[in-house]
C-alpha cells in the first residue's frame, strides 16, 4: 500500500462574522494544483483521504479528492489533537491500494519518521509517499510543484 501524507497548501487568513480563518491563497492553490497534476503523472493516485479538521487542510484534501474522485472523511486524529495511534489504526484496517492523510507541520513529518528516520520535511503543499508492507514503511517519493523525487 502507498501512504500519502500531504501537508495543506500555503494559507490566508480570512474574516466572516467577526471570525478569522486560514484558508488557503491563491499561490497555495497553485502550489497544491500543480502537485496534484505531479502525482497523477506518477500515478500517485489516493483511494480514500482523511483530513484534518482545520479549513485549510480540508480545502487542500477537497482539492485532492476532486481530482482524484475519492471520498474525503475528516479525521479529528489530524488536527489540533494529533492521535498517532489512531493513524496507525486506519493504516493498518485500510483495504485500498492507496491512502492519503491530510495535515500540518510538524506533526505529519513527525509522524513521518516515527516510521521511517530519514524521512524530510513536508513542504506546504507537498506530499511524501511511504510504501507500507505488511507494517513495514519505507521511503518511496516526495512530489511537489516542481515535480517528484524518487528514493532509492
Amino acid at each position: 500500500m502507498k501512504l500519502i501524507l500531504i501537508r495543506h497548501g500555503l494559507q490566508t487568513i480570512e474574516r466572516r462574522e467577526g471570525k478569522s480563518f486560514e484558508i488557503l491563497s491563491e499561490e497555495g492553490i497553485s502550489i497544491l494544483t500543480k502537485t496534484i497534476a505531479h502525482m497523477r503523472e506518477n500515478e500517485i493516485i489516493p483511494d480514500y483521504i482523511y483530513t484534518s479538521p482545520l479549513p485549510r487542510a480540508q480545502q487542500s484534501a477537497d482539492m485532492v479528492g476532486h481530482v482524484f474522485n475519492c471520498p474525503v472523511v475528516v479525521e479529528e486524529a489530524l488536527g489540533d489533537d494529533f492521535n498517532p495511534e489512531q493513524l496507525d489504526k486506519h493504516i493498518s484496517e485500510a483495504k485500498v491500494q492507496s491512502l492519503c492523510m491530510v495535515g500540518h507541520a510538524p506533526t505529519l513529518a513527525g509522524y513521518a519518521r516515527t516510521k521511517v528516520r530519514e524521512a524530510p520535511s513536508i513542504g506546504r503543499g507537498c506530499c511524501l509517499v511511504l510504501d507500507v508492507d505488511r507494517g513495514s514503511f519505507s521511503l518511496f517519493g516526495y512530489v511537489s510543484a516542481d515535480g517528484m523525487q524518487e528514493f532509492d
